[in-house]
């Protein structure tokens, strides 16, 4: 933990603080120690781990070095930001006050969290009327990747496998959040898609893709150092996110439309099997901005951000449309009586016919109108 109390007064882990004084434990009060080197993070540790005590529960040195890159970065901004602070029943990694004193808690998730536990605490804050961010580590697989080739182009994890804390985060943030990277010490911009499976039932079964409830597609952004970034309050189902850049928020907006285009049922694929025109089109857009992104012209990037989310939005509306006319074809054929209607058996007759000719099977039944 980063902060004790020293003769009642609040007092945070470092190297200028001397060895062997009494510090004491915010949370039981027993006494606690210092420790800190050359290598590993200043902090205070229990002498004997108390499970009863929040503040004795084990803590990575990463998760230390997050919560102090977080408050230095609102200290710098001249805000107040206390480490550990209690609010209600609950310990917030770090608390922030916004300029006219609104309160925020920061929570930067190391590991994984059962989704009652976070809905739990989530539900804490909304309740004490607290804005919250919460960050989860980028997993440790994924961490430090191509940290000295990234630019400023997008990366993609094509099968990456949701942690359930992740989804429930990425449902209240609209399918994209921050991550946060404990072997480069900076953010990236994430933002999950469906991964398609595919099923072949056989000889009589049907060929269809579903989304996988397990593994997710996982585009993440370049990374951002939090200087270069500010806290947005009331600006998220949460309360809070991040932002402060033209580049940001153009890709938050790009995330926000195909968020929209794939949340409809749409993909990518039928958007080339109904309009090949118009999905060339789109994917010269998306190359635009990936150019701009690369450039880093800020007009460009907001040109082609503007232009990328008008591509994904015009997408969805000539799929819908031709989803429409067909319907509407299919309810004039029926009323006609021109068009006969198989259910499952009469689809695995034919199926048997074809297989072996001859076979006498009962005969394909026409669907009468109602």
């Amino acid at each position: 933990m980063l902060v004790a109390h020293l003769q009642q007064q609040r007092v945070e882990a470092s190297r200028d603080l001397v060895r062997g004084a009494d510090y004491r434990c915010p949370g039981c009060g027993v006494g606690v120690v210092l420790k800190k080197g050359e290598i590993k993070i200043a902090h205070f540790a229990h002498r004997v781990a108390d499970g009863d005590c929040t503040f004795s529960q084990g803590e990575t040195v990463g998760h230390m070095e997050a919560k102090r890159l977080f408050g230095e970065a609102l200290r710098r901004r001249g805000l107040k930001a206390e480490y550990e602070y209690i609010i209600g029943d609950q310990r917030a990694d770090v608390a922030g006050w916004a300029p006219d004193g609104k309160l925020f808690a920061v929570e930067v998730q190391h590991t994984s969290l059962p989704e009652a536990e976070l809905a739990r605490r989530i539900a804490g804050y909304v309740e004490k009327g607290v804005p919250q961010l919460w960050v989860p580590f980028i997993r440790k697989e994924y961490a430090g990747q191509q940290v000295a080739e990234r630019t400023r182009l997008p990366s993609a994890i094509s099968r990456y496998s949701i942690r359930p804390f992740e989804r429930y985060l990425a449902t209240a943030y609209g399918g994209q959040m921050w991550f946060y990277d404990e072997v480069a010490k900076k953010l990236l911009m994430g933002r999950f898609g469906d991964y398609w499976l595919v099923h072949d039932g056989g000889d009589f079964g049907a060929y269809y893709t579903y989304s996988s409830s397990r593994w997710r597609k996982l585009e993440l952004s370049r990374f951002y150092c939090l200087d270069d970034l500010f806290f947005s309050l009331d600006n998220s189902r949460l309360g809070i996110d991040l932002g402060g850049c033209v580049e940001i928020e153009q890709i938050m907006a790009v995330g926000r439309a195909v968020q929209a285009f794939e949340g409809a049922g749409w993909s990518l694929a039928d958007l080339q099997r109904r309009d090949e025109g118009l999905f060339a089109a789109l994917r010269e857009q998306r190359d635009l901005f990936a150019e701009a992104l690369a450039a880093g012209d800020e007009g460009q990037i907001e040109i082609h951000g503007q232009a990328t989310c008008r591509g994904w939005q015009q997408a969805a509306r000539r799929l819908l449309g031709i989803e429409k006319a067909r319907i509407a074809a299919a309810r004039e054929a029926l009323l006609r009586d021109e068009r006969a209607w198989p259910d499952g058996a009469d689809m695995a007759i034919a199926r048997v016919r074809e297989l072996w000719p001859g076979a006498t099977v009962t005969s394909v039944r026409e669907k009468n109108r109602d």
